[in-house]
């Protein structure tokens, strides 16, 4: 068993699998994505790698920047952010090896859950571990702002209705912050 909940992995792995479906090089048909994962003591080594048109060695560091994004007509630039946030609040790692017009690869190191049998969870623990908190708002500054305030909690931010109902169907949240005056409904 990971350290991470179901509906997160699966988050994280739709992201950088919409991603590399998207890049394609020019006159490519479709893009090869493979899925790879493999057990390494105390960590899964999950890799998604693509045959697509790759990152710039001078834009892989920002790729993880809240906000940017390569393709203005599409998405917000929150997906790889948000998976590093997810990541990064298990105390995994991911990272990325790209070559243009060569592909991406990446690699994400996900801990196990500790042996249940050798650490239990008492109910004073468990209210003071980390909370799920979802923000739904489409204010790009405000979803910044509350993901700086409630950290250290597990935070994740939606910029759509759409985006925040697939979520919540996959994941349990302790708390919900919505803007009820978004385009979609609040």
């Amino acid at each position: 068993p990971l350290s991470i909940s179901a509906g997160k992995l699966s988050q994280i792995v739709v992201n950088l699998i919409f991603n590399a479906s998207k890049a394609r090089k020019p006159n490519q048909k479709g893009v090869q994505i493979e899925i790879a994962a493999i057990q390494k003591g105390n960590w899964i080594e999950l890799r998604i790698s693509d045959d697509g048109c790759g990152i710039p060695a001078h834009l892989q560091q920002r790729v993880f920047e809240p906000f940017y994004t390569s393709r203005l007509e599409e998405g917000m630039g929150l997906g790889l952010a948000i998976c590093q946030s997810l990541v990064r609040n298990i105390n995994g790692r991911i990272e990325l090896e790209s070559k243009v017009n060569e592909g991406t690869c990446f690699t994400i190191h996900l801990p196990l859950e500790p042996n249940r049998d050798v650490e239990t969870k008492t109910d004073e623990t468990a209210d003071s571990a980390h909370k799920n908190v979802l923000v739904i708002d489409d204010n790009h500054q405000f979803l910044a702002i509350m993901s700086d305030l409630l950290a250290p909690n597990s935070v994740l931010v939606c910029a759509s209705v759409e985006d925040a109902k697939s979520i919540i169907r996959s994941d349990q949240f302790d708390a919900v912050f919505c803007d009820i005056n978004m385009p979609q409904g609040g």
